[in-house]
């Protein structure tokens, strides 16, 4: 498996989502800020200003932006791997690989779902740290950061990291399905726009409950995620190779 993986890693790079993700994290550094001087405008004491007025809440959205980000770019990644190697003639090639069909593919989405999980929680991490550094030169949140706060900010990148690869597998099948690069985007930009929501609309509501619901949504997310895996691979390994 390591070996098809790094086969995977040579014969497409990572250098260009790497920039991408790197300039994902610029840009949610600047959403976080942007919404932060936002929340003046919000009226005293409505569910929006405490959201945007506060160190969870603001964590709970630019986990939120990190992880629509990071499904897109996932989607793509996963259309570059395998939507485009299971198409047309280079299928041919692909099915004439000597290594088992299933480890094949298998590497192919471990290695974008490694560095999606990955890239997505370091990415949130970082616009997090890079945030709390510039807020203790101009601060904009009213109160301190408590340690109390850790958890659920912690929390929140973990599972929207966890939706990130879920919702990036769940274009993947879509796209495999219709053997279409642009079907496996736009399922993953309407499933992160859904999640979205929904995760935003829970935060707004009562930060307390938010984020059971959401990592029960996750728990289902991946769980679909799994079975179109296999689902995908049990086609792989039905496909003739001419």
């Amino acid at each position: 498996m390591r070996e098809l993986i790094r086969l995977e890693q040579r014969k497409n790079t990572l250098s260009t989502y790497l920039k991408m993700s790197a300039w994902v994290t610029v840009g949610v550094v600047a959403m976080t800020w942007t919404i932060a001087l936002s929340a003046g405008s919000e009226p005293p004491g409505s569910e929006e200003a405490a959201l945007m007025s506060s160190y969870i809440g603001l964590a709970n959205l630019a986990a939120v932006i990190s992880m629509a980000a990071f499904c897109v770019l996932s989607a793509a990644m996963h259309a570059k791997f395998t939507v485009e190697e299971y198409s047309g003639n280079r299928a041919v090639l692909t099915l004439s690989c000597p290594a088992p069909r299933k480890k094949v593919l298998a590497a192919k989405v471990v290695l974008v779902s490694g560095f999606t999980l990955v890239a997505a929680a370091l990415s949130s991490l970082a616009s997090l740290a890079v945030f709390l550094l510039t807020e203790a030169v101009f601060p904009v949140v009213h109160g301190p950061l408590e340690p109390h706060m850790i958890i659920p900010m912690a929390a929140d990148v973990v599972v929207m990291s966890l939706l990130a690869v879920a919702l990036g597998l769940i274009g993947l099948a879509a796209g495999f399905l219709k053997r279409s690069t642009p079907v496996t985007i736009i399922a993953a930009i309407i499933a992160a726009a859904l999640l979205s929501s929904l995760a935003s609309n829970l935060a707004k509501g009562d930060g307390g409950h938010a984020l059971p619901i959401v990592a029960v949504t996750a728990i289902a997310a991946i769980a679909a995620a799994f079975a179109l895996t296999r689902w995908i691979s049990g086609t792989v390994e039905s496909m003739e190779a001419a």
